[in-house]
């Protein structure tokens, strides 16, 4: 999977929100994530090491991105549940 431009600005837009929501700076959620990307960097390298980044560690941006691509692929794939 490869990151697009579209993914990336809907990225952008969700850490908006998410720092309207919590009445934080767009600048300290995208610090958070980074933060939490670099402490999983030893640990989960593997997953780390999936997500498509321009540079060796995601941006919160790539990451965001991934994650959505991630969660749409498996729903796609699972089966739905009957009612």
């Amino acid at each position: 999977m490869k990151t697009n431009t579209k993914q990336l600005a809907a990225a952008r837009r969700a850490m908006e929100t998410i720092a309207a929501r919590e009445g934080i700076s767009v600048e300290e959620v995208r610090r958070e994530i980074s933060r939490a990307i670099l402490m999983a960097q030893p640990r989960d390298a593997g997953i780390v090491s999936e997500i498509p980044c321009a540079d060796a560690i995601p941006t919160p941006e790539e990451l965001i991105a991934y994650c959505a691509e991630r969660i749409q692929r498996e729903r796609r794939n699972s089966p739905r549940p009957r009612k």
